[in-house]
């Protein structure tokens, strides 16, 4: 993008130059976020792997030979 074309035009209302400003800080800060890859933390809740492993849950017939005292 070079400096002679505008980002965006308004094309109704009347808008000041705090409101121009404004629009003009946000959509330069969305481009920016935007522009590459981010480095993120890495979450792997959910992923495919873990769906394999076999984790025993709770069995109610576990202990029913164990002697209580």
């Amino acid at each position: 993008m070079t400096t002679a074309q505008p980002m965006f035009t308004v094309l109704s209302g009347h808008p000041d130059d705090v409101e121009v400003a404004a629009l003009d800080k946000v959509l330069h800060d969305v481009a920016r976020r935007s522009s590459g890859p981010q480095e993120r933390e890495r979450n792997d809740w959910g992923r495919a792997s873990a769906r394999r492993l076999h984790v025993a849950g709770f069995n109610p017939a576990a202990f029913r030979t164990l002697t209580y005292r």
